[in-house]
């Protein structure tokens, strides 16, 4: 999965099945974050994640998938209600890499990063709108709740 307005290294879909060869039952993404956890151990809101983790390249439960920036998942990686459109539209419309980590983790599946550091190169002049422009940030955080209210925390 690659977002349509990101310019990307000639190499990475190799980087990728590179990856995929060696983790087949990890998803295998070129960028992530970090899910971090409170004292208690509730999950952090997402604003307080460790944005384009780098400190390890997994496979780990708490390495979460920026999907735009190239991702691959299988089918055999992902619970059999992710391709529920109903459940996705009332749980976490807009904000699909949450619904991707969530339906990974719901089976036991880690994510394994890409070694590197891939910023986010954008195509010129596509970032005047969007959905992170158009409120996704918020959403995010609201669609964290649900999924963790309907699935519990993920690990």
């Amino acid at each position: 999965m690659i977002d349509d307005d990101l310019i990307i290294d000639p190499d990475l879909t190799l980087k990728i099945m590179i990856q995929y060869k060696l983790y087949p039952n990890s998803v295998i993404a070129s960028r992530a974050h970090h899910v971090t956890i409170e004292k208690n151990g509730n999950i952090q809101t997402f604003a307080q994640w460790e944005k384009q983790w780098s400190q390890s390249n997994g496979p780990e439960a708490e390495m979460f998938a920026t999907s735009g920036a190239g991702t691959l998942f299988t089918k055999e990686l992902l619970h059999p209600e992710a391709l529920d459109e109903d459940l996705y539209a009332e749980l976490s419309f807009h904000t699909d890499d949450l619904w991707w980590y969530f339906q990974a983790r719901r089976i036991g599946v880690n994510v394994r990063r890409v070694p590197g550091v891939r910023p986010l190169n954008f195509i010129p002049d596509t970032q005047e709108q969007g959905l992170w422009r158009t409120g996704n940030q918020e959403r995010n955080e609201t669609n964290l709740i649900r999924l963790l209210d309907k699935f519990e925390k993920p690990f």
